[in-house]
């Protein structure tokens, strides 16, 4: 949950006109990030991401914690089921936060 959080207000900071792009971006992106979890690949030697001060590789920190928090399954059909349900939840995810953040700025305006 803190994980979520904490990307909810990662997320705030670039909310902009193309915010259902970016968030079927971050489901790619998990989707991506849990496949390569599923099949062994250290997620953080992977993407390399210690220094890195962008939104984006801040971002890809809290999605590559949630998935190491994910088990790893043996056979391709729980890889595969891993992979799709960790996509769709932070699709889920932003797609949510797109609409916290536009309602808080409705109710601003």
């Amino acid at each position: 949950m803190k994980l979520r959080i904490l990307f909810l207000l990662l997320f705030s900071q670039v909310v902009d006109a193309n915010q259902v792009d970016h968030c079927k971006l971050i489901a790619e992106s998990a989707g991506m990030i849990m496949q390569l979890r599923q099949f062994g690949v250290d997620l953080n030697t992977a993407f390399n991401l210690k220094g890195e001060l962008s939104n984006n590789a801040k971002n890809l920190e809290v999605i590559i914690a949630d998935a190491e928090s994910k088990p790893v399954y043996a056979a391709n059909l729980g890889k595969q089921k891993a992979e799709e349900e960790f996509s769709a939840e932070w699709e889920k995810l932003c797609l949510q936060s797109v609409e916290f953040l536009n309602d808080a700025v409705d109710l601003t305006s």
